[in-house]
């Protein structure tokens, strides 16, 4: 009997998550509450406070199984990467962001973390914002980027005037910004909406070239 409760409970647990992420992304990660979530999964608000005590609790468990598809996406895409014949390292680096920014593959999960990132700011930010995103996970990713920006460097296709992990903190946090941007407010860039990200990334490569 408890191992079959356990699973009930497990099998309401993804079905709380796959409704609430619906309703994120349908009515934004502000204007949904635990009410609208509870009512979508035809169950009492203090029925779901069991499973998740509160709209941050939920969100961030939703962000931790969206980011586990996302990390698995830079991971293959790197993995690509490396039996390519490019002429150098920032050249990868280009394919490489063009693989996992432009052309999302997951635009719904990109989209809720656009949605996610967009309501915790300011004064919404939690203090232990940072040790809740478990950043551990993109430590590999992480690395293996700064392996490239560096051999960039040393082969000269990547200036050396910037800190490498500055620089990639750069490239990456920009790419992702503009993605967001795309995604949030396509209809409002018009029917040029889909070259935005190109030709943002293609300036932002032709800003690692070394300078003059």
């Amino acid at each position: 009997m408890s191992q079959r409760m356990l699973y009930q409970t497990e099998e309401t647990r993804r079905h709380i998550l796959e409704m609430a992420e619906q309703l994120f992304l349908e009515n934004g990660f502000f204007d949904t509450q635990m009410k609208d979530v509870a009512e979508a999964v035809g169950m009492s608000r203090n029925t779901l406070y069991r499973y998740y005590r509160d709209k941050v609790d939920l969100g961030f468990a939703i962000l931790e199984q969206i980011l586990s598809y996302v990390i698995e996406d830079f991971r293959l895409a790197l993995a690509s990467s490396r039996g390519r014949p490019f002429t150098d390292h920032r050249e990868q680096l280009t394919w490489v962001l063009q693989e996992l920014l432009v052309r999302q593959q997951h635009e719904s999960a990109l989209r809720f973390i656009a949605e996610f990132d967009a309501f915790f700011s300011g004064p919404r930010i939690p203090e232990n914002f940072r040790d809740m995103q478990n950043l551990s996970a993109w430590a590999p990713i992480i690395s293996e980027f700064s392996a490239i920006v560096r051999a960039g460097i040393r082969e000269g296709s990547i200036r050396d005037d910037v800190n490498p992990e500055v620089l990639l903190q750069v490239v990456l946090t920009s790419t992702k910004v503009m993605q967001q941007e795309v995604l949030l407010r396509k209809a409002a860039h018009g029917p040029d909406a889909a070259q935005l990200l190109p030709l943002m990334l293609t300036l932002l490569m032709d800003g690692l070239k070394p300078q003059d």
